[in-house]
């Protein structure tokens, strides 16, 4: 049985390492059977002695189907080991600071108890309270600060339970994996992808109905990577819409796959932008007073579908973009992406813009990610970032801005819902789970920003399992508030995870800091505040306030200079 003195030393990387060895030994024994295919098919002679060369390549061919089988279930229990103690890494590591900040001590055995500062805090407290006689006299679990760390020492214990528990399962679930490869028991997945030539011949619809059904990220992800290259683009070829969507393919082969499903949906804006052109002008040749409003919904509809064009081209690579990981615009999917995703990268940042935003509008936001990938770059940190706009709900009319935005100021999407924005920071935590296992992300920081009400989205990911079942709560190195709303209830912070908040004193949204009940970052002491001063004038015009909010979310050096200047230190401790 694992105990905690062993999980305590327990990190993914031999796992991450194994994992990539037996990816290379399964593509050697992939590419020895393609061999014992051609070598089949070249034998072409009639007779006794060319019928048993057959045969016995025949046999041989199986042999290595089989061991390739066995290498992909390999792969794929190594995988899904590496994710849980990944995870389970990271709830030590919660777990320790957590023990720290509340004077806490844990045992080599798991046993917490109290560290002896707490009981010296709470005689303090008594003798402040009922005076110096009394309060030396006073039972010491009667003082409030001990009756709290005796609460705490209760939920550590319950954490570390949970982690044990989870370790013991990840540890069966992984013997009893590779006993099964050492009896030589292929499992199905595993033996449709192996069976015969990686070049040629593969059933596309039952590969891809083979990966739907995988229980997990890790399992799709290690299917994928069996497959050979030719066998991989012949998927993404015939299935680019869900490959480019499919939680544990690699966001390599989803921006390949999204390239197409952009250039298909830039074709239809075409298609369509030219009938309406063509509409336009025929009401132009036929002039008369009443047709002026048909005229002006004709011109906003071809400024929105030239918008679109525009914008879906920007992200694709052959246009210079670093791609899309997730592109579904009809139900307002937008994951776009920046920075090379090609190495291993030293900071990871994710990007959540708040409220009025629009799918369209997250070009908006470029500048932001694309000043932290340049100035990573400038301090040899290699940084990936992405703009995260995953709103899962139906594309209405493209003329109606309010019905394309994913947080609004009313209605089901309201920035006043909690509910729905812990639906989207379930969202957020999903790709979370999905970014780890990325080969560039294993060794990075990993940040997010949250801009307005787009930080009630990151805070929510934070505790995304309270909400959605079967997704973990999104873990940070350090979450950014840029002109941060609120935390929604629930929340509890991470105390592995720096929290900054950063705004202009003039920003509307402090406003929030006066309503009763509401978990503001400038009013809590989790957060380091970063609060700077600014001209509430510009060019002889007085600022709307909105102009300030939105301020602290522009990447414009120009606008934005001391905020921009403090989340780069922030992220890259420079």
């Amino acid at each position: 049985m694992v105990g905690w003195s062993e999980i305590v030393d327990w990190t993914p990387d031999r796992l991450e390492v194994a994992y990539d060895s037996f990816r290379r030994d399964e593509a050697q024994v992939q590419a020895a059977g393609d061999q014992l295919y051609r070598s089949s098919s070249e034998i072409r002679n009639e007779g006794h002695s060319a019928d048993s060369a057959r045969s016995k390549l025949g046999q041989l061919r199986a042999e290595s189907d089989e061991i390739e089988g066995l290498i992909s279930d390999l792969l794929s229990a190594t995988r899904v080991a590496a994710t849980e103690v990944g995870q389970i890494a990271g709830g030590v590591k919660e777990a320790q600071a957590f023990a720290a900040s509340s004077h806490l001590m844990i045992s080599p055995t798991g046993s917490v108890s109290l560290q002896p500062i707490v009981e010296t805090i709470a005689r303090s407290e008594l003798i402040q309270m009922l005076g110096p006689a009394a309060g030396a006299l006073a039972p010491i679990i009667t003082a409030p600060s001990y009756i709290q760390a005796l609460m705490h020492k209760a939920q550590l214990e319950g954490q570390i339970a949970t982690l044990i528990t989870q370790a013991n399962r990840a540890d069966s679930n992984y013997a009893s994996a590779l006993h099964a490869i050492a009896d030589g028991r292929v499992s199905h997945a595993s033996s449709a992808a192996s069976a015969g030539s990686s070049k040629e011949g593969l059933d596309k619809g039952l590969m891809m109905s083979t990966l739907r059904q995988r229980e997990n990220l890790s399992e799709v992800r290690a299917l994928w990577d069996s497959l050979s290259y030719e066998q991989q683009q012949e998927l993404i070829a015939a299935f680019p819409e869900e490959v480019g969507s499919m939680r544990g393919i690699p966001f390599e082969a989803r921006v390949q796959a999204n390239d197409l499903n952009i250039d298909r949906e830039v074709g239809e804006r075409q298609d369509r932008l030219r009938e309406v052109e063509e509409k336009k002008k025929q009401l132009e040749r036929n002039w008369s007073f009443g047709k002026k409003d048909d005229i002006e919904r004709y011109d906003k509809e071809i400024e929105q579908l030239q918008k679109e064009i525009d914008f879906y081209n920007s992200m694709k690579t052959s246009n210079g973009g670093a791609g899309a990981i997730l592109f579904d615009p009809d139900n307002n999917r937008l994951i776009t992406a920046q920075g090379d995703m090609r190495k291993s990268a030293g900071e990871v940042v994710t990007f959540v813009p708040g409220t009025t935003t629009t799918k369209l509008k997250m070009e908006n936001y470029a500048d932001l990610t694309g000043y932290l990938v340049d100035q990573g770059n400038t301090l040899g940190t290699n940084t990936v970032a992405f703009g995260f706009f995953d709103g899962r709900f139906d594309h209405f009319d493209p003329l109606v801005g309010e019905d394309d935005q994913w947080i609004s100021w009313d209605g089901a999407h309201s920035n006043a819902n909690p509910f729905h924005l812990r639906q989207l920071g379930a969202n957020l935590a999903e790709f979370q789970e999905e970014l780890a296992l990325e080969e560039f992300s294993r060794d990075a920081d990993n940040n997010v920003i949250g801009h307005s009400a787009g930080h009630s989205v990151a805070t929510a990911s934070e505790i995304a399992s309270k909400t959605r079942s079967g997704v973990p709560d999104a873990h940070y190195d350090g979450v950014h508030s840029l002109s941060g709303s609120y935390a929604p209830p629930g929340w509890e912070r991470h105390y592995s995870t720096e929290y900054d908040h950063y705004a202009y004193g003039r920003d509307p949204i402090h406003l929030l800091d006066k309503l009763p009940g509401v978990d503001t970052p400038r009013e809590s002491h989790i957060w380091d505040n970063h609060i700077h001063g600014t001209s509430e004038t510009e060019k002889g015009f007085t600022l709307h306030p909105v102009d300030i909010h939105g301020r602290s979310a522009s990447g414009n050096t120009h606008d934005n200079l001391p905020i921009l200047q403090d989340l780069k230190h922030e992220i890259f401790k420079d």
